[in-house]
């Protein structure tokens, strides 16, 4: 006889009895919260047990099934089920799964080694059942103002009307009202962290004014104490420590100065929002920030928030020490200012709040173009303009001289920039990555005071009362005076050459190449990529990057050196007499002569020659064709 039962009308009575025969698998347990809430009780569940294999990570994720979104855990499946089905928890297949006896069925999966409890099982059952009602993480949910129309509009204290009400909530016993006494030692220990003198005691024991309790807390808001207790809050969120951690612990230079700009800035009530700016980018903040006491800037010294941190002295790989930095740079300012743990993202989307790897990278590219460097700690934003200043005063000054000069409008000079290569000069190929005997490269940055007047190529000098044209082009930190902080450095570029040559002379400065960004102490293994200049004859200084080829890397002039003291540490030193000049640099695999940089170049009339002396853009054989016009 043939059936007339339709098989897939069969096939759904069946699956619609599986599915409704497991609501009797639902534990009874006692206790269980009136309302369910979605982020305190169902999403740790979901994220314990299930978001390995159904969660926001695509590199774990088992199936296209997923819990971690409203959107797919709803959605049809294959089968013809939905995990979720709002209001009905007997044809949630979700329920089906974590109840099924068979353990081939059973979720999580036996090689998971996770169960739900009874307990966790009936919270999923009973929030399916009231609507299973979804929410944003909890820290992503703005507050509703409908959670506080039934406070009185006359009490001024509403937080205490919150804080009455969930103590009543709970069937808690209010503590009675403390005395002057106890306030008063509560507040000082509160606000400054130190007990109240027994004046401060009697002053407010005595005081019959209506307002004292305002007066007493704006008194002790006052004390200088105040920044130093919260201060120290701050310094915890930022590790702060004077020393890097490592083995022979050296001192993070200028820490102490942060930790009284912290103190400062909390005394001086900067506004929030300033504060972080001046935390992440300090040294971009214009105008700066001037402390009215001592009238020196302030906004620099917050981004040593940005330099703390451990650190190890010649690691064996650089690489993996920069992003060991990064990651924990990019740790602490994201826990410090949103309050979130973004460095989990480093090797998965996160489970709970919207943090893909994606943001991570994003902001370790940003860190990773950060450059390090020191700053005079005691500045005026008089001292910041003065390089400027100066760079205005050299142009003013060729300005008029230019305008007195008289010139023979025929006369051409021979323009000779700088080639990128050169195989003439000595025994093997170079690369000129700079050359300060010829006109300035733009793309070199000055920072601090000692490099920032420019090249010294083609500036007036007056020699018995005749002015004469400069015809030794360098990059100068004698420019304004010998003894000025101050950094000079090249563009990142990838190392391709067995070496990095810089030919200078000096006093007591130094030519590092910075490689992965790593600065610290370099000795023994890194030693090479530093230069001590005490010469004051020009020279070469080679630096072998062999083993380098493939990374990042960047060349730094520093006025100044770090010195080692015995017994207290590396530290940065800026001597009256330091000072640095540099001709060129270059990379080349060895084996070269001294060089002589090919200048040959197209011709140029001598009025346009003389503009770009004007502005500063000049070659040197047009100083030198000027300085016979001069």
């Amino acid at each position: 006889m043939t059936s007339n039962v339709n098989p897939v009308l069969l096939c759904c009575v069946l699956i619609s009895l599986l599915i409704g025969a497991c609501q009797s698998d639902v534990p009874e347990v006692a206790g269980l919260p009136d309302e369910i809430d979605f982020n305190f009780h169902i999403r740790p569940i979901l994220s314990n047990n299930c978001f390995n294999c159904h969660g926001p990570d695509p590199s774990s994720r088992a199936t296209d099934m997923r819990l971690d979104e409203q959107e797919f855990a709803e959605a049809m499946l294959e089968s013809g089920l939905r995990a979720i089905v709002p209001g009905n928890s007997s044809k949630s297949a979700i329920i089906h799964r974590v109840t099924e006896e068979d353990p081939e069925m059973r979720m999580p999966p036996p090689e998971a080694n996770k169960q739900l409890t009874p307990r966790e099982v009936a919270l999923l059952a009973k929030w399916i059942d009231q609507g299973a009602k979804w929410k944003p993480y909890w820290a992503f949910i703005k507050p509703d103002p409908s959670d506080f129309t039934d406070l009185s509009q006359d009490v001024p204290e509403a937080i205490d009307q919150l804080l009455d009400r969930e103590i009543a909530h709970k069937g808690l016993v209010v503590s009675s009202e403390a005395d002057r006494y106890q306030l008063i030692r509560r507040v000082s220990y509160m606000v400054t962290g130190l007990p109240p003198t027994s004046e401060e005691t009697k002053m407010f024991i005595a005081d019959q004014d209506d307002d004292w309790y305002a007066e007493m807390v704006d008194y002790y808001l006052a004390s200088p104490h105040y920044g130093e207790r919260w201060a120290r809050h701050w310094m915890d969120l930022a590790r702060y420590a004077e020393g890097r951690g490592h083995e022979f612990d050296f001192p993070v230079v200028g820490a102490w100065r942060y930790r009284d700009y912290l103190i400062r800035a909390f005394n001086h009530d900067v506004p929030y929002d300033d504060f972080i700016r001046e935390q992440i980018a300090g040294d971009l903040v214009d105008p700066p920030r001037v402390n009215p006491e001592t009238g020196f800037v302030e906004s620099p010294l917050g981004t040593t928030f940005l330099a703390l941190g451990e650190g190890k002295h010649s690691p064996v790989d650089i690489k993996e020490e920069e992003k060991i930095l990064l990651d924990n740079t990019i740790d602490v300012t994201t826990k410090t200012f949103q309050g979130l743990t973004v460095a989990c993202a480093r090797c998965h989307d996160h489970k709970f709040d919207p943090i893909p790897t994606a943001d991570y990278y994003a902001l370790y590219g940003i860190f990773e173009s950060m450059r390090y460097h020191h700053i005079p700690a005691e500045t005026s934003p008089g001292d910041l303009v003065a390089p400027d200043s100066l760079k205005v005063l050299k142009k003013t000054l060729r300005k008029l001289l230019a305008e007195e000069a008289t010139i023979d409008l025929d006369e051409i000079a021979l323009v000779r920039p700088a080639s990128d290569s050169n195989t003439e000069s000595g025994g093997g190929d170079f690369t000129v990555m700079a050359n300060f005997m010829d006109a300035q490269p733009d793309d070199w940055k000055a920072d601090g005071f000692a490099f920032a007047a420019g090249s010294t190529l083609g500036d007036p000098l007056i020699e018995g009362g005749e002015v004469k044209l400069n015809e030794e082009g360098t990059v100068s930190s004698t420019t304004i005076s010998r003894g000025l902080q101050g950094t000079y450095r090249s563009p990142t570029f990838i190392i391709k050459d067995d070496y990095i040559r810089v030919r200078a002379r000096g006093k007591r400065s130094t030519i590092r190449l910075v490689v992965d960004n790593f600065q610290l102490i370099r000795y023994p293994i890194w030693g090479d990529l530093e230069k001590k200049v005490d010469d004051e004859a020009f020279r070469d200084y080679d630096m072998n990057t062999e083993m380098l080829k493939g990374s990042k890397a960047y060349v730094e002039f520093l006025s100044g050196d770090f010195v080692q003291i015995h017994g207290k540490g590396h530290f940065y030193d800026i001597p009256s007499e330091s000072w640095l000049e540099a001709e060129y640099v270059l990379s080349h695999n060895g084996d070269l002569d001294p060089i002589n940089l090919d200048n040959s170049g197209e011709v140029r009339p001598i009025q346009p020659a003389l503009n770009a002396w004007v502005e500063g853009n000049v070659s040197p054989e047009e100083v030198k064709m000027l300085n016979r016009q001069v």
